[in-house]
């Protein structure tokens, strides 16, 4: 159930650029604790890259998460140095 919540909100990401908190706990019908703690596994996974501080915090897909999400939908991933 979790899982799906996570895919659900990473998927809000990709529609949308970025969540925040709230708009997990209305997506995935959570309360806001439950929503904080989803949201950093999130980011302890690196899939998502935390932005702001306090209440403008919000999620936005990390690198890696795009790179996941390119080679999902079959684009080729274009590799950076630095």
């Amino acid at each position: 159930m979790k899982d799906e919540r996570q895919i659900n909100a990473v998927r809000h990401i990709e529609r949308h650029g970025k969540i925040t908190r709230a708009e997990y706990e209305k997506l995935c019908l959570v309360s806001a604790r439950t929503a904080n703690r989803e949201l950093g596994e999130l980011f302890k996974k690196k899939l998502v890259e935390k932005k702001g501080k306090g209440p403008e915090t919000y999620y936005v897909l990390a690198r890696y998460g795009e790179m996941w999400r390119n080679k999902r939908k079959g684009n080729k991933v274009k590799k950076t140095h630095g």
